[in-house]
């Protein structure tokens, strides 16, 4: 599996980023992550809990810290069942180059859910779906967001990738499988510089890259947001979150 984007690799205690054949790339790199250690949520974090019955975003108890998303138990609209966790700033643009984020996930159910992984033009605190599914189609709440989706509302009911550039929607593009309940999956988003968006699941890419995905010079930043489609509440767990660009 070869990444568009540099992966970093512990050396001599400290980060450094590893380029193609394993070569040390000194090209700086900003970059963000946590392991959801500790008793509560890091500052830089930002959680959305929408206005419906539970939702919730808190640090769970488990090996390696984990933070978990829970949506609401009721079914209501998207503002009332969703919640989501995202960094505090819209610190990040596709145009910087190296765009990427990186998340390990799993969701308790996988009937009447659909969560998103990426990156989006409004903060947690502003409870909507970047992206969704809308029968055969993308949908989309944000005006520039783009990324990884699920989501059971639509005619098909896997992963898929795509993204909304200026309020014009991509058309999806399908990985061919579905999540299953209760198992961990790495979701990587890489955005080209040029506004593609190209999604991984477990270092599978959920087929090309999709252009004009995103408006490049929008300030966004990286999310997960989660909500029921159904009146059951969904929980996603996430186990860390990388976040890095090239340094502008």
């Amino acid at each position: 599996m070869t990444y568009n984007t540099p992966i970093y690799r512990k050396q001599g205690g400290r980060e450094m980023v590893v380029g193609a054949g394993g070569r040390l790339n000194t090209t700086p790199i900003v970059q963000w992550f946590s392991d959801f250690l500790g008793d509560a949520l890091e500052d830089e974090i930002l959680a959305g809990v929408g206005s419906g019955t539970g939702n919730a975003v808190a640090l769970s108890v488990g090996v390696n810290g984990r933070a978990e998303i829970k949506t609401s138990s009721a079914d209501a609209a998207i503002g009332a069942n969703g919640s989501s966790l995202s960094l505090g700033a819209l610190n990040w643009r596709a145009d910087q180059g190296g765009l990427m984020m990186e998340a390990r996930i799993q969701v308790d159910n996988i009937a009447g859910v659909m969560f998103f992984v990426g990156f989006t033009d409004a903060l947690a605190s502003t409870v909507e779906a970047p992206i969704f599914l809308n029968a055969a189609d993308l949908d989309s709440d944000a005006d520039n967001a783009c990324g990884v989706l699920f989501d059971t509302a639509g005619t098909t009911a896997q992963w898929c990738q795509g993204g909304v550039k200026a309020t014009t929607d991509t058309a999806p593009a399908y990985s061919g499988a579905a999540p299953v309940a209760a198992t961990w999956y790495t979701v990587r988003v890489e955005v080209s510089a040029a506004g593609a968006v190209q999604g991984f699941v477990n270092d599978v890419a959920i087929g090309p890259a999709v252009a004009n995905a995103i408006t490049v010079t929008t300030p966004v930043c990286p999310i997960i947001f989660v909500a029921n489609r159904g009146a059951a509440a969904r929980n996603v767990l996430v186990d860390y979150l990388h976040v890095q660009a090239n340094r502008a």
